[in-house]
């Protein structure tokens, strides 16, 4: 090739990558979102964390410790403790854990609730310098009132 056929060449590279350079800088919209600051809208489909859900009326979780969840869970991040209802009709969680530090975002667990207590949450930010900060635990606290019913019912007996 002769040194004029180079030159050219190099011309229109350079043209080329100019004018993709003056398109960007000018055409298009900056992608960059500014976090914290600005956050970007989520899709419907995103899987943040798996959430363990309450019932709003009551304020009593929606698990009814059938541990559906607890058993198809491919890594056993989730532990459930559950007792029977002082009023009868089921059982109901005690003690509900579950590691987000070891959870792999499967949604077998979503999948397998027959009651739907367990939901995706669009929480993103989880991010920590301690695993123990990961784990989610409910633990059921008793009123008064039910310690008294419930050892009144024992000691009746």
């Amino acid at each position: 090739m002769s040194v004029l056929a180079n030159i050219g060449s190099a011309v229109s590279s350079l043209g080329q990558g100019l004018f993709v350079t003056i398109k960007n800088f000018t055409v298009r919209r900056p992608i960059t979102v500014q976090y914290p600051e600005e956050r970007l809208e989520l899709s419907d489909r995103f899987r943040g964390y798996v959430e363990f859900l309450f019932s709003p009326q009551s304020e009593e979780p929606l698990c009814t410790a059938c541990l559906a969840c607890e058993r198809i869970c491919p890594v056993k991040c989730i532990v459930i403790q559950s007792s029977r209802k002082p009023e009868g009709g089921g059982m109901r969680p005690d003690v509900y854990m579950l590691d987000h530090g070891m959870c792999i975002q499967c949604g077998l667990c979503i999948e397998v609730c027959p009651v739907d207590a367990l939901a995706w949450n669009k929480g993103y930010e989880r991010s920590t310098t301690d695993r123990n900060r990961l784990t989610y635990q409910y633990r059921r606290q008793e009123t008064p009132a039910q310690e008294q019913t419930e050892t009144g019912a024992d000691s009746q007996r």
